[in-house]
């Protein structure tokens, strides 16, 4: 097993939460650029942001910053907001255009419900930060309906971009129609799509089937993935104890995975301690290794997420 080391604690300043919460306590989604660390969470209506210094990490204390991506206040009783809440699951860096020369970043919903497919993309400054007065909304409906036909339990966790293609992550369960995938398109055809430069959604060029094992009789998941240089990818998994998307359950166990370019597993290491991971970034790299960094999800609104550190050699 891989042990991680925790950087921190995904605190808020005082009085920078609407709602006054103290913390961010279910972190499920993670892109770094720029000495910049950009969070969502699935039960906010707020990006989190924050600069983080990789040489410097164990003084990674830079406040965090929150940016409200949808107008109003979500309920604060745990039955309501499970309802109401965008289940904003997976966030992704997109590649620079003539309007946004230093690329985007867009939030996904989890698809599995009509409030959860709605995407959010935030044009990023040349520092890495996020330009605050733009966020722009896109109705994912059309893209997610096809896939509600193909998965009983839809839950999209993960997205990122490689090479020429755009890989979404449908996160499976117990339950016995709940299966884990990798749904493959082009990358050009979703971008003039999400930008209203072409009608037509973009079609589905690859469905692939993904197993990862399972910890006794639940299955190791993806819940966030990111692209590796070579056309390889690496993803957060978890062996969550629920038969559905929508009620949580115990975490059994937690792993990362290294996928190479034809989607085959290279390897699979399980995580001391069983975080219940669900964002992954990776830091440049310096000489042969690898470090990731992943955010939890507390499934506990009294617990904050953490920031974790994973060095591989």
């Amino acid at each position: 097993m891989l042990k991680t080391e925790l950087v921190r604690e995904l605190r808020l300043p005082t009085a920078s939460h609407p709602q006054h919460k103290a913390w961010l306590s279910a972190a499920s989604g993670l892109v770094f650029i720029n000495d910049h660390l950009h969070v969502v969470a699935d039960d906010e209506h707020h990006l989190c942001s924050f600069v983080f210094d990789p040489s410097h990490a164990e003084h990674s204390d830079s406040p965090l910053q929150l940016l409200q991506l949808l107008p109003g206040e979500l309920p604060q009783t745990p039955k309501q907001l499970k309802k109401a809440k965008p289940d904003l699951e997976s966030l992704l860096l997109l590649p620079a255009t003539t309007a946004a020369p230093h690329g985007t970043l867009l939030c996904l919903g989890s698809g599995g419900k009509t409030n959860r497919r709605r995407g959010l993309s935030l044009p990023l400054t040349a520092q890495g930060s996020v330009h605050t007065a733009t966020v722009t909304q896109h109705d994912l409906t059309d893209l997610y309906e096809p896939l509600q036909q193909r998965f009983d339990d839809l839950n999209i966790e993960g997205a990122f971009i490689t090479g020429s293609s755009l890989q979404l992550l449908q996160r499976g369960n117990k339950g016995d129609k709940a299966r884990s995938a990798c749904l493959c398109y082009d990358a050009g055809d979703f971008l003039a799509w999400l930008h209203g430069e072409r009608h037509q959604i973009p079609a589905l060029q690859h469905h692939i089937a993904l197993d990862f094992g399972h910890i006794g009789e639940v299955p190791l998941c993806p819940t966030d993935a990111t692209a590796l240089p070579g056309g390889g990818w690496v993803a957060t998994l978890v062996a969550e104890d629920t038969e559905d998307s929508y009620r949580d359950g115990n975490c059994v166990g937690s792993a990362v995975v290294f996928m190479d370019s034809d989607n085959q597993i290279s390897a699979l290491h399980r995580l001391e301690g069983n975080p219940k991971v669900e964002g992954v970034a990776m830091l440049p790299r310096h000489g042969s290794g690898l470090t990731l960094l992943l955010v939890t999800d507390a499934d506990d609104r009294s617990r904050p997420s953490q920031l974790l550190r994973l060095n591989l050699t």
